[in-house]
């Protein structure tokens, strides 16, 4: 059934006077026999696909490699598990359902799921950021003040920290419960829309703003404040240290101090040598560590940033009448792309873990393989993790038999035995003088 061109001129005309824009759509709402086009369903049915099948499987895999390895619970994985189960939260609840009612033009899923869906989204995307927000406060910590962090940055803080911003983003997620109903309408043909609406505009206006305060102006101005001092410390600490090792700052000793060092070194120099380079190639390999980390969570706040700020913005210009709520001409392709790409960044966090962090390559990549082909190659009693910083490296244990040969001394006599033994030997994935902490 098609819309009756007289009804709609009077509908325009009703939304240009009222600009209401649920009473416009169900004046002229019907499913039209032609459907979406083409060039619409083909990309978004194809990104809705994609988002949840990569979001499960994906957001699932970093799940069980920190949750199944012991070596993984670092302090930044035990985050990035709660940024997993947040955004597997949304993909397993509210693609699903908003993919149908894209395709259907109907909200067909009642009156509970039309709060519940919005409400799920605003829980994940604030627990999302708020996860964020920690993480680079914690990282802050670690790095510019690492004698505190001894006792700040633990497990037991981090994961009272995790349940915290869990508890306040089920709070702060309340109002939309408020606002988000389901609508019937029409005039040629019934139908139901789950739609924001408030009993006062300014609610409208207040309720986006809030959203855009809470989601994004402040965890991105703490965020950027926080890796900025991160970036600065470590350019710093590794500038000083590159100075120490080209004897840039004994140039400044007085010769008299000179002359007791070269004296000192005479009898102490060889000793130290050899202790002084494994710990200056153990603190450079340390910063790398380090700075992979941070990294890898800027890369991940980027396009936490780039996936949301457009959906963000345009709703309060809509809130506040700038933009016009209708799909105008270029504005629905350009908001439908925004919805989508803000689904899409629940997924793409585990590819961005797996291009930028070796640990959860290898977490995945031996994952992948004991399900496809029912091969253990580490098994989970001989896996040992390297942890620096919050970083873990895989280490392999293998069992091999060889002869040791070893002498007992007395004061009488030397006896010469042999002895036959299997021992452990330790073949270490991770970069050398590395030293391991904890064995899953």
């Amino acid at each position: 059934m098609m819309s009756d061109p007289e009804i709609e001129g009077e509908c325009s005309d009703l939304f240009n006077l009222t600009h209401q824009y649920d009473e416009y759509i169900f004046c002229i709402y019907n499913d039209v026999d032609s459907g979406i086009p083409l060039e619409e369903v083909i990309p978004a049915g194809f990104v809705y696909v994609f988002t949840l099948l990569l979001g499960v499987v994906g957001n699932a895999l970093v799940i069980f490699c920190i949750v199944r390895h012991k070596g993984m619970r670092s302090i930044t994985n035990i985050f990035l598990l709660s940024l997993a189960t947040a955004d597997l939260m949304l993909v397993l609840i509210c693609v699903p359902v908003k993919g149908i009612a894209f395709f259907s033009f109907s909200w067909t899923t009642g009156k509970v799921m039309c709060k519940l869906v919005h409400y799920v989204q605003n829980v994940s995307m604030i627990c999302s950021v708020m996860t964020l927000t920690m993480m680079s406060i914690e990282r802050y910590v670690a790095i510019r003040y690492p004698l505190k962090a001894k006792y700040l940055c633990t497990l037991v803080h981090a994961k009272v920290v995790i349940f915290s911003v869990w508890s306040l983003s089920f709070i702060l997620a309340v109002p939309i419960l408020f606002g988000q109903k389901l609508v019937e309408g029409g005039v040629l043909q019934k139908g139901y829309t789950c739609i924001k609406e408030w009993s006062d505009p300014i609610y409208k206006e207040l309720y986006e703003l809030y959203m855009l305060i809470i989601m994004l102006i402040i965890p991105t101005g703490v965020m950027i404040v926080a890796y900025t001092g991160i970036c600065w410390e470590m350019i710093t600490v590794t500038a000083r240290r590159a100075d120490m090792r080209s004897g840039s700052l004994s140039e400044t000793t007085p010769p008299s101090e000179k002359m007791d060092q070269t004296r000192k070194g005479v009898f102490k120099g060889n000793r130290k040598s050899s202790s002084q380079t494994k710990t200056k190639k153990k603190s450079v390999e340390d910063d790398k560590t380090k700075m992979q980390v941070v990294k890898m969570l800027v890369v991940v706040v980027f396009l936490f940033v780039l996936c949301w700020a457009p959906i963000l913005i345009n709703n309060v210009l809509v809130g506040f009448n700038i933009l016009p709520l209708l799909h105008y001409g270029s504005l629905k392709p350009m908001r439908m792309t925004f919805h989508l790409l803000s689904y899409f960044n629940s997924c793409i966090n585990p590819v961005v873990y797996s291009f930028m962090s070796r640990n959860f390559r290898e977490s995945f990549k031996q994952t992948f393989r004991n399900l496809c082909c029912g091969k253990k190659p580490l098994a989970e009693g001989n896996t040992r993790y390297t942890r620096v910083g919050t970083m873990s490296f895989a280490t392999r244990t293998t069992s091999v038999n060889r002869s040791r040969k070893y002498q007992n001394r007395t004061d009488s006599d030397k006896v010469d035995q042999s002895n036959s033994s299997s021992d452990n030997v330790k073949i270490t994935l991770a970069p050398p003088n590395y030293e391991d902490v904890e064995a899953s």
